[in-house]
């Protein structure tokens, strides 16, 4: 019975520092290439290979920071390495956003396949 208890309780402790010290960096799940464009919207990056859409749905929001940087942190909600401050996102129509979404540039909507999870770790 001793052991059976001291099993779970050192698997319950494994558990916990295991879940609680992977909150602690960001790190993507998908592979991203910043040599390639992308933003991170919602937790989720997004690669854009500047394929036009003209369907879109409505505005999910802005990119709040840029860079091409791979060591800088950002600490907006929606960023990128390419598109500009300012730069409209949007839903694209009946699509889903966990496929794709849009970005608007010089009046044109560029689609961003999901390339993966943005989470912390």
């Amino acid at each position: 019975m001793k052991k059976i208890f001291l099993v779970l309780v050192t698997a319950l402790l494994i558990i916990t520092v295991v879940g609680c010290s992977s909150a602690t960096k960001k790190q993507y799940v998908g592979s991203p290439d910043w040599t390639s464009r992308f933003i991170v919207w919602d937790g989720k990056l997004y690669s854009f290979d500047l394929k036009t859409t003209a369907e879109i749905e409505k505005e999910l929001g802005t990119v709040e920071e840029i860079s091409n940087e791979k060591s800088h942190k950002f600490t907006s909600d929606v960023y990128s390495n390419h598109f500009e401050v300012g730069t409209k996102v949007y839903k694209v129509r009946n699509v889903e956003t966990d496929v794709a979404i849009a970005a608007e540039l010089d009046g044109f909507f560029y689609e961003g396949k999901y390339a993966g999870d943005y989470v912390e770790k």
